[in-house]
């Protein structure tokens, strides 16, 4: 379970078959590492942190989430962007909260677009 904006998503998975087939919300997004700067009052120079973290690359809703996220338009920017930090290779992950419910979709991606302004499909 992974919360995005208030929301409980199922997630984050690997594998695009590990989504379901039924309405819902999903979220793409890369695993990766940062560099953190700390400083202490006895060092002068600061020195870096490696930190675990998933970026938000994108969100939408479908009536079937599995063949949306499985065959979607913006795969390409999706690996561009997990490939960004010099030249690495962040895997792709994918995270959804099922409902069937459409304006409460569209509803759920307006938030997570706002909040967390994903890179590919604003």
């Amino acid at each position: 379970m992974v919360r995005i904006c208030g929301h409980d998503f199922e997630g984050w998975f690997k594998k695009i078959s590990e989504l379901s087939s039924r309405p819902g919300v999903y979220v793409v997004g890369w695993d990766g590492y940062a560099v953190r700067y700390t400083t202490s009052s006895m060092l002068t120079v600061p020195f870096p942190d490696l930190i675990k973290y998933v970026d938000i690359l994108d969100v939408g809703e479908s009536d079937n989430v599995r063949e949306c996220v499985g065959n979607h338009e913006r795969r390409s920017c999706w690996e561009r962007w997990a490939r960004l930090p010099e030249g690495g290779k962040g895997t792709i992950m994918y995270a959804q909260l099922l409902t069937p419910d459409f304006q409460q979709r569209e509803k759920i991606v307006q938030e997570v677009r706002e909040k967390e302004r994903p890179p590919c499909g604003m």
